[in-house]
């Protein structure tokens, strides 16, 4: 054990793992802390921890916790508020950049479904390039930079409405324990574990590795399409049609992701991100019919749909995010956009 008495957890943190810690004015130091999708994010630890193995930072983990060390952990860096995935003074941010790796497990294998093996480092458009020229597909995020711990937060992905949450596909999570100890929590081993990381976050441990239940990819139509301001209204009245419970897509697939943007020069922008059945893209009429300034709308492999989404995630000191949830009336969406549209 590493006395800490007159050390600064920089100093005890790299006694205990040297050559992978990093200090203030270091480029490894500067990149890792402003990885972060928002820029409230973007804190000063005394100190980064990049480690390149699961073993490594096995070793580290339980040090840090003798002698008190405050870190936390950031993978894919989308998390927006401060110290959640971030540390400010005396501590360590711990970034898990390096610990990649994709591999397909085919049949047979221990948990009886095909799977994808991915590391904690990646994001979804690493795992989505890595299954596209095997024609497979994983119920993960629906923005391309966004990291796969949102699988610890449930995880809403444009499957969702055919195979649930991104959380209920993972079969297993290599994780490690605040004792050091690395352990695979799944329906047989770590039973309880597996149940609470579903939506539990970082708190019960760091999540290594997730094992993702891997589907064919199917036949999709959808993409990016942006409109005008003097069709605002009617964005919104087709997106209450479409999330209505009486009149809504019987189709499994169908899915939307919507935006509204002000730019520099004031002008309005209603967008979203649309998603269907290949084989029927009806439940998309409304949205059709409204004419776009811009669209990629097609049919289209699902790494192709879902490209556009680079940009919600680019790493431009977004500084704010407010989410809300609404009952679907189009009067309260009204409220809302016209709360938006004053407030810029």
């Amino acid at each position: 054990m590493i006395e800490a008495t007159n050390l600064t957890s920089v100093d005890v943190l790299s006694q205990s793992v040297p050559g992978h810690v990093y200090g203030p004015g270091s480029d490894v130091y500067e990149a890792e802390t402003k990885a972060m999708w928002s820029q409230a994010a973007w804190l000063r630890p005394s100190a980064v921890f990049v480690p390149s193995s699961p073993q490594q930072l096995a070793e580290a983990v339980p040090m840090m916790a003798r002698n008190n060390i405050r870190f936390s952990i950031r993978s894919g860096g989308h998390m927006p508020v401060p110290g959640h995935a971030s540390v400010d003074g005396d501590g360590v941010l711990i970034g898990t950049t390096r610990l990649t790796g994709l591999q397909l497990m085919p049949l047979p294998n221990d948990f009886g479904v095909p799977y994808l093996a991915a590391g904690a480092a990646h994001t979804w458009k690493d795992i989505y390039e890595y299954l596209a020229p095997h024609d497979l597909i994983v119920v993960g995020g629906r923005v391309l930079g966004v990291g796969s711990s949102l699988l610890l937060g449930g995880g809403i992905s444009f499957l969702s409405g055919k195979h649930g949450f991104a959380a209920n596909n993972v079969v297993n999570f290599q994780m490690l324990l605040a004792s050091g100890e690395i352990v695979n929590a799944n329906q047989k081993s770590h039973p309880d574990l597996f149940w609470a990381l579903k939506g539990g976050s970082n708190n019960f441990g760091i999540v290594l590795r997730y094992d993702i239940k891997v589907y064919p990819e199917e036949k999709v139509w959808g993409g990016a399409v942006a409109w005008g301001s003097e069709q605002t209204q009617a964005a919104l009245d087709a997106q209450t049609e479409f999330m209505s419970r009486k009149t809504g897509p019987n189709d499994p697939i169908a899915a939307i992701m919507s935006n509204m943007e002000i730019d520099a020069s004031g002008t309005l922008t209603t967008g979203a991100m649309l998603v269907s059945s290949g084989n029927d893209t009806s439940s998309m009429e409304l949205f059709k019919k409204i004419p776009a300034v811009f669209s990629t709308l097609s049919h289209q492999r699902f790494l192709t749909l879902v490209s556009p989404t680079s940009v919600y995630s680019a790493r431009d000191k977004r500084y704010a995010s407010w989410p809300w949830a609404c009952e679907i009336l189009t009067s309260f969406q009204n409220t809302i956009s016209k709360y938006f549209i004053e407030d810029q």
